[in-house]
């Protein structure tokens, strides 16, 4: 299922399953902009702009729930607590592009790849969705090194190596962090920036070590 740009003035909020926003070039050429998981809302910035420069598709089977305009500007008036929460989505979604830009323009391919299944670590964390370490990830290599700004023949040689190294093995859709506290390490991560006191904590009490 595509949600391309047919649908201004609507946000989905992720129920269940996985699913992307990209943007397509006229050459043909596809660059995934981020990765929505159960918790998400698709198309927040959908719901004030006329026009959309981007286009969101589901990567596994999911249930959404729509949000026209018109009801988020209700909310406003009879759910403030609720619309807040909706707002705070959206400055989460601009952390995240946030912190890719900066992986893409100052971190090293690995660095990116593990900084990348950490994050997503503690998004699905949140929602009930990762435990012991590891997470199914239902998104391929191609889509993971579109979203990387990699090719695939890199992030395969990167997978590869991670796992050889002992610190995250991704297969058959798993991701299992071997070594943990060895992956935040070489990410340099911090999680503040999702704004989870529990793995902001973590985050930084690793990189002040």
């Amino acid at each position: 299922m595509n949600l391309d740009h047919s649908w201004p003035h609507k946000a989905f909020l992720i129920n269940d399953g996985w699913a992307c926003t990209y943007k397509q070039l006229p050459s043909g050429a596809r660059q995934i902009v981020d990765v929505a998981v159960p918790g998400d809302i698709l198309g927040m910035r959908s719901l004030m702009l006329r026009n959309l420069d981007f286009a969101a598709a589901m990567i596994t089977t999911s249930v959404v729930y729509e949000i026209s305009s018109r009801a988020m500007f209700e909310l406003l008036d009879i759910a403030p607590r609720l619309a807040a929460g909706f707002l705070w989505s959206s400055a989460r979604e601009e952390a995240l592009l946030v912190e890719r830009l900066v992986g893409v323009g100052r971190k090293t391919a690995l660095q990116r790849v593990v900084h990348f299944f950490l994050e997503l670590q503690d998004r699905l964390s949140l929602v009930g969705k990762c435990s012991d370490g590891s997470f199914s990830c239902p998104l391929n290599q191609s889509q993971i090194a579109d979203a990387l700004g990699l090719t695939s023949v890199h992030l395969n040689r990167i997978v590869r190596e991670l796992r050889q190294e002992g610190v995250v093995n991704l297969k058959d859709g798993c991701v299992e962090f071997l070594d943990l506290d060895k992956a935040t390490e070489i990410a340099q991560y911090n999680a503040a920036y999702l704004d989870h006191v529990a793995t902001a904590r973590r985050g930084q009490t690793k990189l002040a070590q």
